[in-house]
């Protein structure tokens, strides 16, 4: 008998979701910041190699921007071990 994961990732990994794959990537990868940068993110998108970050409040830009280095670091690893989230390679992230 199917789990319901099994289910959902079956579903999922059809050429018409893949919007959902996106987005589950990007969820992905927002669990494994730090709860203070997490809490700062509104939400992320990818376009021409860029991560864009859209900031919850001008506080937390500041912070954000201050770990870019670390934030791009911690996206290498994840793409790394994360085989489903390999199209999610950028050159830059840039934060509004």
């Amino acid at each position: 008998m199917k789990t319901i994961e099994t289910i959902l990732e079956h579903i999922i990994s059809k050429p018409e979701f893949k919007q959902l794959q996106k987005h589950r990537c990007y969820r992905n990868f927002t669990k494994i910041l730090t709860p203070r940068i997490r809490k700062g993110i509104e939400f992320i998108y990818l376009r021409n190699d860029t991560l864009f970050i859209a900031i919850s409040h001008p506080a937390h830009k500041f912070h954000i921007d201050s770990n870019i280095d670390s934030l791009k670091s911690i996206l290498k690893q994840f793409v790394k071990y994360q085989n489903q989230c390999s199209w999610m390679e950028v050159t830059q992230i840039k934060t509004f």
